[in-house]
């Protein structure tokens, strides 16, 4: 294993570090920071290609949001109804 396939290991390791940063945080609705700053963060941190970056964090913003549009439906009954809401039995 040479120097250039330890470094495209590091590169792979640090683009499922970001998927599964983004992914968390889109999966905090309300409370998590915006996506730009987390691949700002990401992007003077480990230097990696804006490009590349920008089509990563699109990805997992997009799969983070489909989950959690699939996600409230079933949560609702779980954690109850929206304020203002009356609920029919």
């Amino acid at each position: 294993m040479g120097k250039e396939d330890g470094e495209s290991v590091v590169k792979y390791l640090l683009i499922g570090l970001i998927v599964l940063i983004v992914l968390g945080v889109i999966l905090l609705p309300a409370f998590g920071p915006p996506t730009s700053s987390l691949l700002v963060v990401a992007r003077l941190s480990w230097h990696l290609r804006p490009v590349a970056l920008v089509a990563i964090g699109v990805v997992a913003a997009g799969a983070g949001r489909f989950l959690l549009a699939h996600a409230a439906p079933v949560a609702r009954p779980v954690f109850g109804t929206l304020p203002g809401e009356s609920r029919i039995d």
